[in-house]
């Protein structure tokens, strides 16, 4: 028994791998110089390198007492705006001058959207208010608080149909998605809070997307009041990680449409046992399972029997989906193999 808890205990432990990059952030962010790119050079190039060397792994995971896991995803916030704040210290202070503040902003900004984001997906999703509030202080960093509204009812009702816009169709490529799921994302988030408003303060209800919206702009203006580049370094990051996200919806589901009437199944999704992107993004690339039971905890996320598996983890993906030719050769013959290719072709 003892071993069993053992083994456990150190099998949670592997998920601290998520906070690789904010360690990178926050040394680059303080030191700054060209430490400020340490980051971008560990997230872009040796996490990508480590993706496609390190093998795949579709093993269950052993039962977890659920506190740990869960203090992953409270200290994930908490490590999220550190990192936030580290680059506006380094800003304010002069830490971080010239070309490297481009690169500070980068460089947080991608932890924003690994470390950040995708804990407030997994946080939004949780049945208690308090996650929930965590996952909207996330997204909020980022300049993206309708993802809350958006996700869950919008994406989460709709996923794999044309009606989603965070759904790739077959034959587009990231770049056309990224301009189309953007703004099309939002608009769903606004007309599903038209319908009935979420956000309830002292007994009124309102616009959540709305109100969210005017907190992240005036949070802007604020910045910008005490510096330019303060505020200019919030976009830049924001920016970096809501491309990381799109970048993510693009891989999850492209080119997998159901028909009129067919149920949301595992073949719905692409998902990957890269042991890289598990650990490293809190179980996301079991993303079929994800959709199926979107509130069960990311420990407990199973490996799926699907066809749609990517050939490479998420990091392994990153440069193969920005080059929509080689994109297009590695997955449509995928889709086109298993005769799962519904009329979803962009025109």
């Amino acid at each position: 028994m003892a071993s069993d808890s053992k083994i456990e205990y150190r099998f949670a432990f592997r998920y601290l791998a998520g906070f690789l990059p904010a360690i990178m952030v926050l040394f680059g962010n303080l030191h700054g110089g060209i430490a400020s790119s340490a980051n971008m050079v560990f997230t872009l190039g040796l996490l990508v390198l480590i993706d496609l060397l390190l093998p795949n792994n579709s093993s269950q995971n052993p039962e977890l007492d659920h506190a740990i896991p869960d203090f992953w995803l409270i200290l994930a916030v908490v490590v999220n705006v550190l990192c936030f704040g580290s680059l506006l210290y380094g800003i304010g202070s002069a830490q971080i001058v010239g070309p490297h503040r481009w690169t500070a902003a980068i460089s947080t900004g991608l932890n924003s959207g690994l470390l950040g984001l995708n804990t407030a997906h997994e946080l939004i999703h949780r049945k208690q208010r308090f996650f929930r509030f965590l996952g909207v202080c996330n997204l909020f960093v980022s300049f993206y608080s309708h993802f809350f509204i958006e996700h869950r009812l919008g994406h989460h009702a709709r996923v794999a149909t044309e009606k989603d816009s965070a759904t790739a169709r077959l034959g587009e490529g990231f770049y056309s998605f990224l301009f189309r799921t953007i703004p099309g994302q939002w608009w769903s988030a606004f007309q599903i809070e038209l319908r009935k408003p979420s956000l309830k303060i002292g007994g009124h209800r309102f616009n959540f997307v709305v109100i969210t919206g005017l907190l992240q702009v005036t949070f802007f203006a604020g910045l910008f009041y005490f510096g330019k580049w303060l505020a200019f370094a919030y976009l830049l990051q924001s920016l970096v990680a809501i491309f990381l996200l799109e970048y993510v919806n693009y891989i999850e589901h492209y080119g997998l449409l159901r028909n009129d009437g067919e149920k949301l199944s595992a073949i719905h999704a692409w998902q990957s046992d890269s042991i890289a992107s598990r650990f490293s993004l809190f179980e996301l690339s079991r993303h079929s399972h994800h959709h199926l039971q979107a509130s069960v905890p990311y420990p407990e996320l199973e490996s799926m029997e699907s066809p749609h598996r990517l050939p490479f983890g998420y990091f392994g993906m990153f440069y193969i989906a920005l080059c929509p030719p080689i994109w297009f050769w590695m997955m449509d013959k995928r889709i086109v193999h298993n005769s799962l290719v519904h009329a979803n072709t962009v025109a």
